[in-house]
């Protein structure tokens, strides 16, 4: 869907942005690395509005590999998995 100038100024845009949505949804797809970075395992795509965790969960990775084991970013936290913190103590 393209979207005039005129919606972009409206919605606080500077002159001349344009908003674009894509005509097909993105797909997520899971994918293992050794620390030598060869693929250990890919999954099959999943919708891309799927919730990196929840995506995880479904790609039956984590019934072959405890989650202790595996290293991460902020997307998976709370999955007993080694991630960032997202806030840090004051």
């Amino acid at each position: 869907m393209l979207r005039s100038a005129n919606h972009a100024r409206r919605a606080g845009r500077p002159r001349g942005a344009v908003l674009r949505q894509a005509p097909h949804p993105g797909l997520a797809v899971q994918l293992v690395t050794d620390l030598d970075g060869r693929r250990r395992y890919v999954s099959t795509p999943a919708d891309g509005k799927t919730h990196d965790a929840e995506a995880l969960r479904a790609s039956g990775i984590l019934d072959h590999l405890p989650p202790d084991d595996l290293l991460d970013d902020k997307g998976y936290v709370g999955l007993d998995m080694l991630t960032p913190t997202k806030n840090r103590p004051p």
